[in-house]
């Protein structure tokens, strides 16, 4: 989708896909210790994993939120929202994060799949960013 890239400058977790290797990506723009600048997914036949990212952002005006879904392929984007949706995964989340009340953040999700469904996607790494009017 094209208007997505308006939101790039915002993100830290951007999926993409690397033409010379021929395989979907994750860019981690700033990693933090122990997390990967570039999250690969693997190819082949057996290929079980995938990855999803959501933001909660401000929108462009800062007038209001966003949410932006991501993924490596349409299933680990289905994995994104599933995530999304899941009261039981938004509390882990909520307590990862240590707050009550949830900030802006990113996600980097990975995402079990057998075929064409996906599993429950797992947390890789994450961003908050605060909520300034």
């Amino acid at each position: 989708v094209p208007w997505d890239s308006l939101f790039d400058s915002q993100l830290n977790f951007i999926t993409d896909f690397d033409y010379a290797q021929d395989v979907a990506i994750v860019r981690n723009v700033h990693p933090k210790p122990g997390e990967q600048a570039t999250y690969i997914v693997p190819q082949g036949p057996g290929s079980i994993t995938g990855y999803a990212t959501v933001a909660y952002l401000p929108n462009l005006s800062r007038t209001g939120s966003v949410i932006l879904l991501g993924g490596t392929d349409s299933e680990a984007t289905a994995a994104a929202a599933s995530f999304l949706t899941s009261e039981d995964q938004m509390e882990e989340l909520r307590k990862a994060l240590h707050v009550q009340t949830f900030p802006y953040f990113e996600v980097l999700l990975k995402t079990p799949r057998f075929g064409s469904a996906f599993f429950t996607p797992t947390l890789v790494a994450y961003r908050t960013y605060p909520r300034t009017p």
